[in-house]
């Protein structure tokens, strides 16, 4: 399992990465209780929001996730959803979104390269 925070927002807010293979380990290091097999979940802890995520993860799936860190932000900080004015919705979960792309596709190269060898 690998953990990686994300580079700060416009808010204030700690979001991280969870690259995690196995669900009961997830649900150990965390305490979270998990139904079923997850390829990705988001959850807070302590004002603290955790992407965790599969190394299969799809990009559909990664957008999706980044649209709940998002909500868990916005609700966190007492800032409203505005389905008439949505920018910031949209620039914070594409940068969400940036940022766990890059890392996890660094992460997964690199592993993928380890694997090769």
């Amino acid at each position: 399992m690998k953990i990686k925070k994300l580079k700060d927002t416009i808010f204030p807010a700690d979001v991280y990465v969870v690259l995690f293979k196995d669900d009961k380990e997830l649900a150990k290091r965390f305490n979270v209780h998990l139904e079923g097999k997850h390829d990705a979940c988001v959850f807070d802890i302590n004002g603290r929001i955790y992407m965790a995520v599969r190394p299969d993860v799809t990009l559909k799936v990664l957008v999706h996730e980044a649209v709940h860190v998002v909500n868990y932000i916005f609700n966190d900080c007492g800032q409203k959803l505005d389905s008439n004015n949505d920018e910031v919705q949209a620039y914070l979960t594409e940068y969400i979104f940036q940022q766990a792309y890059e890392y996890l596709n660094k992460e997964l190269n690199v592993e993928n390269k380890k694997s090769q060898e």
